[in-house]
């Protein structure tokens, strides 16, 4: 059986730790800092994967969603939610 994980965020940074040793396995920036980006939500798992949504559009920036791999937090998945002029 593989290691246990336990992923969250404190403001930009996704962080994933051992479970049990509470270990940072890894920690990702997910937003570019130069951009007003907002993050209200907790990660969520499924399918080794953890993804995140970070928005932003009250403040003029566009909404995405990203997908890291939990074993070694690459990038798997990254799409914009919104459209510039929803409709």
């Amino acid at each position: 059986m593989g290691r246990s994980r336990n992923c969250w965020n404190a403001g930009w940074p996704v962080n994933c730790t051992d479970t049990d040793t509470g270990e940072e396995l890894w920690s990702v920036l997910t937003v570019d800092l130069t951009q007003p980006y907002t993050i209200t939500g907790a990660p969520r798992v499924a399918e080794g994967l953890v993804f995140i949504g970070n928005g932003g559009a009250e403040f003029g920036v566009r909404g995405y969603v990203t997908a890291y791999d939990i074993e070694n937090r690459r990038t798997t998945l990254a799409f914009l939610y919104c459209s510039r002029q929803p409709s």
